[in-house]
């Protein structure tokens, strides 16, 4: 068993909730190709979203890198798995919530709709349902209409899964048994460090982030209404997902594929401060986090 296999096999089971897919019957090299297409898809999506919220190409470019970097602190995020998927999901439901303020009812069904499609491929997400709704209640010009259009979006795609459950299998109840269960599946916080670099890693990223976090709250009314909706919302989501990560044990490691998207576009903020002339000092802190990553993946190999 390669390292990259045993790292992702505890990830396998999270696909198996919709039933439709045993990934652990799937040939390696395709589980390779097909999750190192989703990662790269991943990027894109985080470049473009970026793109479109900060218009720097400069900006980002090097959101889209620290993304690569921090997720592949977790090499089974090149394998494909149920978080392959939910990960794009999960970006471009912030990234519609956000458009949303100033276009079309549309994207207050598409938000809700794909953060329920992420939660059904990796129900670890699930709060990101309730983070949507949180989100939708919160625009501006909200209605009863636009309520109601992304509950709709909620229900859609478990009602679109439960019909294809009872078409194909007449299982529905087994199939949301299982799905409860996956949701529910709560234990107690488990320490899994097991080398000194692993300990020096997540120290040095819960500085990095804590420092980023404060750097950013600070001036985050320098930014543009876009500029700062997307900021709040990626502090938001990963708070939640650092809390979500810590009740469900289960998931050590395959969470980094969605906590470091909102790191990415955080910790970019630290590096580059919006008027600042302190870049470079920043960029040491995060040159030194690099190293470290580099010298645990080396550990892993070892």
């Amino acid at each position: 068993m390669t390292t990259f296999h045993r790292i992702a096999t505890p990830i396998f089971r999270h696909w198996q909730a919709l039933g439709f897919v045993d990934i652990e019957q799937i040939p390696y090299p395709l589980l390779l190709i097909t999750g190192s297409a989703l990662f790269l898809l991943t990027i894109v999506s985080i470049y473009y979203v970026s793109e479109e919220m900060f218009a720097s190409s400069k900006r980002s470019k090097s959101i889209a890198l620290m993304y690569a970097i921090f997720a592949l602190v977790n090499p089974s995020v090149v394998l494909f798995s149920g978080a392959s998927v939910a990960s794009i999901a999960m970006i471009w439901s912030i990234y519609f919530i956000i458009k949303g303020k100033n276009s079309s009812s549309s994207a207050i069904f598409v938000s809700p709709f794909l953060a329920s499609v992420a939660s059904l491929f990796y129900p670890y997400i699930a709060f990101i349902v309730l983070l949507s709704i949180f989100f939708v209640l919160n625009l501006k010009e909200l209605n009863i209409r636009m309520i109601i259009v992304s509950f709709i979006g909620i229900l859609f795609p478990y009602i679109f899964v439960i019909a294809l459950r009872y078409i194909f299998f007449e299982d529905v109840s087994v199939f949301a048994e299982l799905l409860m269960n996956e949701f529910l599946n709560i234990s107690r916080p488990e320490i899994r460090v097991t080398s000194v670099p692993e300990i020096l890693q997540i120290l040095l990223l819960t500085t990095v982030v804590l420092n980023s976090v404060r750097s950013v709250m600070r001036t985050i009314r320098f930014y543009r209404v876009e500029e700062s909706s997307m900021l709040s919302r990626m502090i938001v989501l990963f708070v939640f997902l650092v809390l979500a990560n810590i009740v469900y044990p289960d998931t050590y490691g395959s969470y980094m594929t969605f906590i470091a998207i909102p790191m990415a576009f955080i910790v970019c903020e630290y590096v580059n401060p919006i008027g600042g002339n302190i870049g470079r000092v920043r960029g040491a802190d995060l040159l030194i986090l690099y190293m470290v990553i580099f010298m645990t993946r080396i550990n892993m190999l070892i």
